[in-house]
């Protein structure tokens, strides 16, 4: 039934009457988007040499891990700002033996395809074939890129989560980008270290891959509280 959904949503937009009108446009941004993604790869496969350059007297792989948590902050905020709430006209389906849950599932997946959980994935894939295959073994490499591609995806439902409730606030915005300062000055006066949390929390999951469950067991977490929320309040969904 997923996959009819998709079917439809994709008729629905090639019928569009607008649609042909959109080629020429929706052809210059597959490109573009293509060219994004090579330059991604490009940095993830050059990533080392950029740190090596910048931190000379550093490991690598602890240096990259590093900054992961920052980047989760940052990319948090951006998607509260940019990323759209996954929508689908349920109305008409309800009129079929169609399952309220069904529908539900159908908008949570498309999160999965989105464009921001992609992006970490294009600089993990070229790190680790370059880094990481030298220092540790395939299988915990795979998994532990698996497992960071899951936990970008849980962040990527908690901040839909937060946008259904919160909506578009941007005095809530601001706090969050206000916080994410206060952290890096804090950082830098060495009250705190997120970077050494970021650098543990990212690590021992290439160690020991049994901890791969923890960001297994966050997305299914993250997933299940908006499913719930969606199954409650079908209007925030649709």
């Amino acid at each position: 039934m997923i996959k009819d959904l998709f079917i439809h949503q994709l008729r629905q937009a090639v019928r569009h009457r607008s649609w042909d009108k959109q080629v020429a446009t929706n052809i210059f941004l597959g490109i573009l988007f293509s060219l994004i993604f090579i330059n991604i790869l490009m940095l993830g496969y050059a990533i080392d040499d950029i740190l090596k350059t910048f931190y000379p007297d550093k490991d690598p792989v602890e240096q990259f891990t590093s900054f992961i948590l920052y980047y989760v902050l940052a990319d948090f905020v951006l998607r509260l700002m940019l990323q759209e709430v996954p929508s689908l006209s349920i109305q008409p389906y309800l009129l079929f033996p169609v399952k309220k849950s069904t529908l539900i599932h159908y908008l949570l997946s498309k999160t999965l395809w989105s464009f921001f959980p992609l992006i970490p994935l294009l600089v993990l894939i070229p790190f680790a074939i370059k880094i990481l295959s030298v220092s540790f073994p395939l299988s915990s490499i795979i998994l532990w890129t698996f497992a960071i591609y899951l936990f970008f995806n849980s962040i990527s439902y908690i901040a839909l989560f937060f946008k259904r409730k919160i909506h578009f606030n941007p005095g809530i915005i601001a706090i969050l980008i206000l916080c994410f300062i206060v952290i890096i000055l804090l950082e830098k006066d060495g009250i705190i270290s997120l970077s050494k949390l970021s650098t543990a929390l990212f690590i021992l999951p290439l160690q020991d891959p049994l901890y791969n469950l923890i960001f297994l067991l966050l997305v299914i977490l993250a997933y299940s509280i908006n499913f719930i929320y969606c199954l409650l309040y079908t209007s925030d969904a649709a």
